[in-house]
């Protein structure tokens, strides 16, 4: 791996500091200060129902917390200096724009810019009925929504007309900490549709199960798309994955705790392996912490180790 790329780790809200949301922040600052780990993610519904069977490629626990990710970045923001907050991935049809617009540029100022929306329009049609939203144009709100918050984050008064939102002469106060507003990363399939939205109002995009040949290709095609619109493709995000893999080179897909027969994940082999999707474009490699550190109580050793790791394969 010849370039370091940024370490997120999502938080396993239902395995560390389960309905003690208040422990959090102390977590936090203890990644931020490691020095190892660049950002921290959290997922994102407002509400979750049943799935229709076959839908979803693994089940998902109903049950799952699910924090509003906007107030548990700004508890974030202010025990940190460095990490960066990313959404993975924000349902934006779910909320309306101009109070997104507002809660985000509120976020951005108390991180000083450390904030990422991750953008989703989301898969699950009862979760946008219960909101009042309609889902079969929810990728239409989506691309009005943040074209509306861009609106709003670039002057004072803004104004806005579009399919789903319109709005004129409105003031929203403060202004983002960022010009232009926090940066915004795409969470979706790889398509010409992805390729053109990103290009016009994205910053990055976060791949749904995408082979590294795809991701390269996409990212190619959204780098061009965004040179021939003036817009600089050197500053483009992309997430890849950090999966852990063992000792002997077998992808573990799993995250959960490991049984007492299954291979341990390896951390030099999963980054090693890794390598494909930063080469692929990946600025960024996620996981979970619950990879790297399956007991808090190991946080400081585990920290030490991912920071040896990192340094030998650079």
């Amino acid at each position: 791996m010849t370039t370091r790329p940024s370490i997120f780790v999502g938080l396993p809200l239902d395995r560390f500091h389960p309905n003690d949301y208040a422990a959090l922040p102390d977590l936090v600052r203890r990644l931020d200060e490691s020095g190892v780990i660049d950002g921290v993610t959290l997922s994102d519904h407002v509400v979750m129902a049943p799935i229709p069977e076959g839908a979803m490629p693994r089940p998902i626990a109903l049950d799952t917390p699910y924090p509003e990710s906007v107030a548990m970045f700004s508890a974030f923001a202010a025990v940190s200096t460095r990490l960066e907050f990313l959404n993975a991935s924000f349902v934006v049809p779910a909320r309306h724009p101009v109070l997104l617009a507002k809660q985000l540029a509120t976020l951005d100022q108390l991180s000083r810019g450390r904030a990422i929306l991750g953008a989703s329009a989301s898969w699950q049609e009862a979760e946008m009925r219960a909101l009042g939203v309609d889902f079969d144009r929810r990728y239409e709100i989506l691309e009005d929504t943040i074209a509306a918050c861009r609106a709003l984050w670039s002057a004072s008064p803004a104004s806005f007309e579009s399919g789903t939102v319109s709005f004129e002469d409105l003031y929203v106060e403060p202004q983002p900490f960022t010009p232009g507003g926090p940066r915004v990363w795409f969470a979706s399939h790889a398509s010409p549709e992805l390729v053109s939205r990103v290009a016009r109002l994205g910053d990055g995009w976060m791949p749904w199960m995408a082979s590294p040949d795809v991701v390269a290709d996409t990212v190619g095609s959204i780098k061009k798309e965004m040179d021939s619109l003036g817009r600089d493709p050197e500053a483009l995000g992309v997430f890849g994955f950090l999966m852990p893999v063992a000792a002997d080179g077998t992808l573990l897909m799993a995250f959960g705790p490991p049984q007492a027969d299954a291979p341990k994940p390896d951390l030099r082999r999963s980054l090693e392996a890794a390598s494909a999707s930063v080469a692929a474009g990946a600025t960024v490699l996620g996981t979970s912490l619950q990879f790297l550190c399956p007991d808090l109580d190991d946080l400081d050793g585990a920290l030490d180790t991912l920071g040896n790791v990192l340094a030998d394969l650079a």
